[in-house]
């Protein structure tokens, strides 16, 4: 296993909803955690299941304002 991590800058703050929709990356193969750090979401994910286009596809899939 090998564990890295992407960040992605928030276009706008979160709602709500954005937070609901997020939570469902929690479903997705590879992906271990999300975590917050002023306007950026942090995930990490296990690089032997998922890549990190396939990450930010889910992310983009989510409707939640991110850019890598």
């Amino acid at each position: 296993m090998t564990f890295l991590k992407t960040r992605c800058t928030l276009s706008r703050p979160l709602e709500p909803k954005d937070y609901d929709h997020l939570s469902r990356l929690s479903t997705v193969y590879g992906i271990r955690g999300l975590s917050f750090q002023a306007n950026d979401l942090i995930v990490e994910y296990d690089a032997s299941r998922i890549n990190e286009a396939e990450v930010l596809a889910h992310i983009r899939g989510t409707g939640v304002p991110a850019e890598p």
